[in-house]
């Protein structure tokens, strides 16, 4: 794998787990407002976050294919590191 194409896939996970943290907080606000907040956040974000999976899996191209390959793992552990350290970092 080239380092453009290490570098590109990088980049591009971190900004859809950016992108994951923006809907997912959203969410959460949006169900606060309503009476029963865990049945309907809930539903939203687990449908959200199956939908997110698609574009995700799209975006870094896995083409159908069921076995993760070497020149997707930096956009998955991309897209890991900036979820886990916005969740350790935000109060």
């Amino acid at each position: 794998m080239k380092i453009k194409g290490f570098i590109w896939n990088m980049i591009l996970g971190g900004f859809l787990g950016f992108l994951w943290i923006i809907f997912s907080e959203r969410v959460v606000d949006i169900a606060n407002s309503f009476q029963s907040p865990w049945l309907l956040g809930g539903l939203i974000i687990v449908i959200g976050t199956l939908l997110f999976g698609e574009v995700y899996q799209r975006a870094v191209n896995h083409q159908g294919s069921g076995h993760l390959r070497f020149k997707h793992l930096p956009a998955s552990l991309s897209f890991g590191l900036v979820v886990v350290i916005y969740f350790l970092i935000s109060p």
